[in-house]
């Protein structure tokens, strides 16, 4: 039994060895490397009136910003380079280590060279809430904002296929329901990028288990054995009210803001996606942001209208169509109730 027990150990040892050539876990440190430069950025150096302030020390990047009520879609956040492309790959994940005061959705991006003059922009989300710390974004999940093949009047099957391994830059910004005139402040302690194979571990590790398994319990296998089943009450749990909700929310809002143009996103869409009853929805949605289900649809859908609008030559039935209103009156309804204007007049408005 010893001389089993040794060789079931080496040989373990053996496929580890073996396989370790394959596992690729290097992290690279991308915030406070001696090789980044961050810096501050918002919409001050063009029509805005924010302001943007930045502390940065050897451990963390504090990022201090007021939103102000000049632009039409007011932004400030920080941004990361490098005098060398940060090298990324569709299997990588950003660990963000983060600190935020109260529950927002904050806004990642990072830019790819298409050519010498043009770069592409890829964005992501983080839900932060002052209770966590560290967040993990999948390069995977990143894509390109439909705003930025409008600016660009481009189409994703014109572009080349994007190489990750030239990354210029890393930002992160204000989320995009920041109230105007109140100050914030962000801390950022490390921004890491890392391989997951932890696909890879986890096969190696159930094949070693067997394995192992069959060596130490073979001479057993040809046995018939009596199963004797032990009664055990069943245990249960307390449920954390608290956190389910958190993560319910977090669903909640990433499946609205990357499916808000859909014309017909409702509350059954959303339970059939998330499997979240249509009430919780409507009330955590209440709870979270203060406004109901649809008041909070046509924010999102309105701030990127403006967003369009400034940052585009679309007409107006071409905006409220990306936004995802099925008519140009209820778009025009809706903008006039958000806003205090139409959009005829909010366009006059920052042109002038």
């Amino acid at each position: 039994m010893k001389t089993k027990i040794a060789s079931a150990l080496i040989g373990s040892l053996a496929l580890l060895l073996g396989f370790y050539p394959f596992f690729d876990f290097n992290s690279n440190e991308i915030l406070l490397s001696k090789n980044s430069i961050v810096a501050t950025y918002d919409d001050s150096g063009t029509i805005g009136n924010s302001k943007s302030t930045i502390a940065v020390n050897a451990d963390q990047v504090c990022f201090s910003y007021v939103l102000g009520n000049k632009a039409p879609y007011p932004f400030a956040g920080i941004k990361i380079t490098s005098a060398k492309a940060f090298d990324f790959n569709t299997k990588d994940v950003l660990t963000v280590r983060i600190k935020v005061e109260k529950n927002k959705r904050l806004q990642t991006y990072f830019s790819v060279p298409i050519n010498d003059t043009l770069q592409r922009i890829y964005g992501n989300s983080i839900d932060c809430t002052p209770d966590k710390s560290f967040y993990n974004l999948r390069i995977s999940d990143y894509s390109t904002p439909l705003w930025w093949f409008k600016k660009n009047h481009l189409s994703e099957s014109a572009l080349p296929e994007s190489d990750f391994s030239k990354v210029t830059s890393v930002c992160i910004e204000n989320n995009i329901l920041q109230e105007r005139g109140a100050p914030d402040t962000i801390c950022v302690s490390s921004i890491l990028s890392w391989r997951d194979n932890t696909w890879l571990v986890t096969a190696l590790v159930f094949f070693v288990f067997v394995y192992n398994f069959l060596i130490f319990f073979r001479h057993k296998l040809r046995r018939e054995k009596k199963v004797v089943v032990e009664y055990k009450a069943m245990e249960f749990k307390e449920v954390d009210e608290d956190k389910l909700k958190k993560d319910d929310i977090a669903q909640i809002t990433a499946y609205i803001v990357k499916h808000y143009e859909n014309p017909d996103l409702t509350l059954k869409t959303i339970r059939k996606a998330l499997g979240i009853t249509e009430n919780r929805i409507s009330m955590l949605i209440r709870t979270e942001y203060q406004m109901g289900y649809k008041e909070y649809i046509h924010q999102i859908k309105i701030n990127e209208a403006k967003r369009l609008f400034k940052e585009s030559k679309l007409n107006i039935n071409e905006v409220a169509t990306i936004v995802g209103f099925g008519n140009i009156s209820t778009f025009n309804r809706v903008f006039k109730d958000l806003e205090g204007m139409t959009a005829s007049q909010y366009i006059e408005k920052i042109k002038s």
